[in-house]
């Protein structure tokens, strides 16, 4: 890898943990039984604002690591196009609302704990797959606007 690819690596993981820290904040304050509705209400926009944030500052980051990787192998000085890093906020990659993505973990809690694991139990299945979907999307928000395409 070059430098540029490897510092753009080390600050896209780094940005998918700082998002997956936040939202574990946020969903290690739920209950299971209330799951559904919370992630419906306050709590759920605040899970959707903090991965959208993390989107948008991924794909913010993009125009720059192109810029320096092309820079690195002496390539044209001046990109053919500028990025639009809001274009790849608030979508799966996928290609639906964000939001629907967001809430299977939620569906996955609520199972879990309705099949009669302890609240804690449930939640843990809920927040790894929302670790797993949030760091994805994050990624995956990325290597898109590094290539110029969702």
């Amino acid at each position: 890898m070059t430098d540029a690819a490897d510092a753009r690596y080390t600050q896209v993981q780094t940005l998918a943990q700082a998002v997956v820290a936040q939202v574990s904040s946020i969903w290690s304050a739920l209950d299971p039984a209330k799951i559904l509705a919370s992630l419906q209400g306050d709590q759920g926009a605040a899970i959707l604002d903090a991965v959208v944030a993390g989107q948008l500052t991924a794909a913010q980051g993009a125009q720059a690591f192109v810029a320096s990787a092309m820079a690195e192998r002496r390539a044209a000085e001046r990109m053919a196009a500028e990025l639009a890093p809001g274009a790849f906020a608030g979508v799966a990659s996928d290609g639906r609302p964000l939001t629907t993505l967001l809430f299977q973990p939620a569906i996955t809690t609520f199972t879990a704990w309705q099949a009669g694991a302890d609240s804690a139990t449930a939640l843990l299945a809920g927040m790894n797959q929302m670790a797993r979907m949030t760091a994805t999307q994050i990624a995956d928000t990325s290597r898109a606007a590094t290539q110029g395409r969702w």
